[in-house]
């Protein structure tokens, strides 16, 4: 809101006269949402929680009264701070968020006019990589009843978290074992692994 006042000044020769001013006249902008947090940052992550951080919009425009951060879907989850803690996300995965900022403005005939700001430019992140679950449905397929080969079977862990490596570790009667590390790429990416063992 902004009040301006006229006033005439009349000064011949520097004898100044000042006339009384006119009555104020009131003029009040229409408000206007905020522009976008600036500086989006993550300050710290692990495989499941992520903590963001940022700074006051250059333009406000009011009051800000909160803040809201945007990922998964259009999930939104509120802050009253420039700072907010993510939880129960998933492990080993990439997510795109933005932030906005919200003021809120009374206007002349009593109601409220919320105003959600210019979203932040998009940011990913990738969570850590965490323990996966066990390998599903493992077996031993033999190739005939006399061989001494087979191969093992089994289907890669429900959640993986990560880029998987197999330890294979079996025994042949009272043989000390053997033990083989294997990575996704020397197995076929089907639902079904396999790895010849022979002893």
């Amino acid at each position: 809101t902004y009040e301006i006042r006229l006033t005439a000044v009349y000064d011949p020769l520097y004898c100044n006269i000042i006339v009384a001013p006119s009555p104020p006249l009131i003029i009040k902008t229409q408000p206007v949402a905020p522009t976008e947090p600036r500086n989006v940052r993550e300050t710290s992550m692990n495989a499941r929680n992520v903590s963001i951080e940022w700074n006051v919009p250059e333009y406000v425009n009011g009051t800000v009264r909160r803040y809201r951060v945007g990922y998964i879907d259009q999930k939104y989850i509120s802050s009253t701070s420039t700072a907010i803690h993510l939880t129960d996300l998933k492990p080993f995965t990439s997510y795109t968020y933005i932030v906005q900022a919200l003021v809120i403005h009374a206007l002349d005939n009593g109601t409220k006019l919320q105003l959600w700001g210019i979203k932040s430019p998009e940011r990913s992140f990738t969570t850590l990589q965490a323990k996966p679950s066990p390998p599903r449905n493992p077996r031993v397929i033999r190739r005939d009843l006399t061989s001494v080969s087979g191969i093992l079977d089994w289907r890669e862990p429900a959640s993986p978290n990560g880029r998987n490596f197999y330890v294979i570790n079996y025994r042949v009667g009272n043989c000390t074992s053997a033990v083989f590390l294997v990575n996704d790429s020397q197995i076929e990416t089907s639902l079904s692994l396999s790895y010849t063992l022979s002893g």
